[in-house]
């Protein structure tokens, strides 16, 4: 009679089975971990990027405001610019209008009695820094000197006449430098007058510009 024995083989059976469910646990755990951190990664880049998109978005909506303020910014620049260059004209037609009195009148006080030109205090003291004797002298004669001839034209002076001596030209040339409505005073020349007069004088011809 033959005998077989199973038990062994039964015993293998149940060993390898059970080794493969095991195995396969182990898979399914990683295969379930894996796809976990997967998913986390997945979904931690898509919430990165989301908020990026979001600041992107809010970055160009306060670059587009920023646009619409500056544009509104250089319309108000432009409209500013405009006006000065108004007001310089109506200033330019005004100084046109009322300059050749004030300098009429500024050049009767330099050569009256006892008045003399409109001076600007703090340019006659450094003046007198330098030079002490700086200034005009007050009780000089304005008629010791005559004008005849006055030309003016883009605000460059001629001014012609006569004076008793060269000290008289010095102090009309003085009182015209310190006057704030005169500047760049030059002496083109001097000489023997010609023409009728009962004393001896001296002629004279002088260039400066006037401000207004």
């Amino acid at each position: 009679m033959i005998r077989i024995n199973l038990l062994p083989r039964a015993k293998r059976q149940t060993s390898e089975g059970v080794g493969a469910r095991v195995w396969g646990t182990v898979y399914l755990i990683a295969g379930v971990v894996w796809c976990l951190a997967l998913a986390f990664v997945y979904f931690s880049l898509s919430s990165d990027r989301d908020q990026a998109v979001a600041q992107n978005t809010e970055l160009q909506r306060q670059i587009d405001k920023v646009k619409a303020s500056s544009g509104n910014l250089e319309d108000l620049q432009k409209q500013l610019d405009r006006s000065k260059q108004l007001e310089g004209v109506v200033k330019g037609l005004l100084d046109a209008r009322q300059g050749p009195s004030r300098m009429l009148l500024e050049l009767s006080a330099i050569l009256s009695p006892g008045r003399g030109p409109t001076v600007d205090v703090q340019r006659l003291e450094e003046m007198r820094k330098v030079n002490p004797e700086a200034g005009f002298t007050p009780g000089w004669d304005p008629h010791r000197l005559w004008i005849e001839g006055f030309q003016e034209q883009g605000r460059a002076c001629k001014i012609t006449g006569v004076a008793r001596n060269n000290e008289d030209i010095a102090e009309f040339m003085r009182r015209l430098s310190l006057s704030r409505l005169f500047e760049n005073v030059v002496l083109v020349r001097t000489g023997e007058a010609a023409g009728a007069y009962k004393i001896p004088v001296i002629g004279f011809e002088l260039t400066c510009r006037v401000r207004y």
